[in-house]
């Protein structure tokens, strides 16, 4: 996970975060990616997870980019759900 793009606020921290799952021969690689708006959240295969907090300083600040190092990404299926904050 790398928030170097989360936000403006040059005091915020934006170290990247990342762990290792170890797929087996012909395992495809499922993520469930979870985004509040400070919080990401991604569970990788039901097996791994990492979480961290971001601070976005926009208000239209609402987007997520996938990337991979030395990989392809083939997108096979995609949900997104909007939920309604709980303040008013």
């Amino acid at each position: 996970m790398d928030p170097s793009r989360s936000s403006t606020n040059p005091h915020v921290h934006k170290d990247v975060r990342w762990a290792e799952i170890g797929l087996s021969e012909g395992e495809g690689l499922r993520l469930h990616i979870f985004l509040d708006r400070s919080v990401v959240e991604v569970l990788a295969n039901g097996r791994v997870c990492v979480t961290d907090r971001i601070y976005p300083a926009r208000k239209d600040s609402l987007g997520l980019d996938l990337f991979s190092h030395g990989g392809t990404v083939e997108l096979s299926s995609l949900h997104i759900w909007e939920m309604q904050g709980i303040w008013e």
